[in-house]
């Protein structure tokens, strides 16, 4: 299954497929000619990754490694037969992206869905440099303070957090959670299980020979979106929160501001957004002024962290 970072990109390498798909002129008998494959393209595609078990039956079964099957057993013997199914990769890299290519804000923007362990050190003051909040009994992310070693260490606004040195903290509240921070001595830091931005999803759109990407916004609250435009085609809805451009924070910015920085953009741009109503219960009861401190640097990469 092919894995397309916008509604352009599919266009475009479905074309190019086709082309080359095309027959040629016809070649002698005993000529050799190379059958075209889509491996002749100049850009990675996303296929099926097998885990380290499906490698290894490939390796037993190199021609039909999708037949294979594996058996669950439990005490009383073999209880289901399921086949061995590839795993698909989530490497930015294996996506296909003619248009887009490996944009660094593409990148930067990338989400994972996945769980990761994270080491967060304090800083003099004891203090990490985040706040959190509780959503229907989670724990998440509500202020990163910009040059915190939460910033340094690759936290970002909207974050689950699920652990705390070892402790599980759903429907803790987030006052308890922050005691067990604090309770941390100063010289061995905080380790944490994060789950990267469960309510957000990232978009990659176009911008038009005008600039435009086909939305319009107040603050940073998409409030409409322009039919036959890279937004609507690539699904973005009004009453979304634009949280990150190219992987970058715009929470607590103007409306003046957003448009700046979607303006200064690149012509493939990324937006990470998420439903206005989770955007709300997570900014709920914070100062704006505190807020507009809100980290807004191009993000660490927190994954090759503490593992």
């Amino acid at each position: 299954m092919l894995v397309y970072p916008s509604l352009e990109d599919m266009v475009v390498d479905q074309t190019m497929r086709a082309s080359l798909a095309q027959p040629s002129a016809p070649q002698l008998a005993g000529s050799r000619a190379d059958t075209v494959s889509v491996r002749s393209l100049d850009y990675p595609s996303l296929y099926p990754s097998l885990n380290e078990e499906a490698t290894s039956s490939k390796e037993t079964s190199a021609s039909t490694p999708f037949l294979n099957h594996s058996i669950s057993y439990d005490e009383r013997g073999p209880l289901l037969e399921r086949p061995n199914l590839p795993a698909l990769s989530y490497s930015v890299s294996s996506l296909v992206a003619p248009i887009t290519g490996l944009a660094p804000g593409f990148e930067q923007a990338n989400l994972h869905h996945g769980v990761r362990n994270i080491y967060v050190p304090k800083a003099h003051d004891g203090k990490i440099g985040m706040r959190l909040t509780e959503i229907d009994r989670g724990l998440f992310v509500q202020f990163v303070l910009k040059e915190s070693p939460a910033a340094h260490q690759g936290l970002r606004f909207a974050d689950q957090i699920l652990q705390i040195g070892g402790k599980e903290v759903f429907g803790l509240g987030n006052a308890k959670a922050m005691q067990l921070i604090e309770k941390v001595p100063l010289t061995e830091g905080v380790l944490m299980v994060v789950r990267d931005r469960p309510f957000c999803r990232v978009i990659t759109l176009h911008k038009d020979e005008n600039g435009k990407l086909g939305f319009t916004h107040r603050d940073n609250k998409i409030n409409a979106v322009t039919p036959d435009s890279s937004a609507s085609k690539n699904g973005v809805t009004i009453n979304q929160a634009i949280v990150e451009v190219d992987g970058i924070s715009v929470i607590a910015y103007c409306t003046a501001e957003v448009a700046q920085v979607l303006e200064n953009a690149p012509r493939t741009v990324s937006l990470t957004v998420m439903p206005w109503d989770k955007y709300e219960k997570l900014v709920y009861k914070i100062d704006s002024k505190l807020l507009r401190q809100q980290d807004h640097s191009v993000p660490a990469s927190a994954y090759n962290q503490f593992q």
